[in-house]
């Protein structure tokens, strides 16, 4: 039986599928704006009813775009620390 078995390799690359993710717009703030009050040698930052809410719906924002980047950054990392 020598020689009844004859194999052939072909190789070739083939190339990687794209990623894919989409990247998030830009954060649009709303406005804060901050009083200074001074009183008896000290100072104090203050914020009015609407400047605070604008300020906590940004702290908002701000999370939810780190979350979503986080998510990025962690499906790049399997994508590419995954290679076989």
């Amino acid at each position: 039986m020598v020689g009844c078995s004859h194999l052939t390799v072909d190789t070739q690359s083939i190339e990687r599928p794209k990623l894919g993710l989409t990247v998030p717009s830009p954060l649009e703030l709303r406005p804060t704006q901050f009083k200074i009050l001074k009183y008896e040698d000290k100072m104090y930052f203050a914020l009015d009813t609407e400047g605070y809410e604008n300020l906590s719906k940004n702290t908002e924002d701000i999370q939810n775009r780190l979350y979503v980047y986080h998510n990025i950054i962690k499906q790049q990392k399997e994508y590419y620390e995954n290679r076989k």
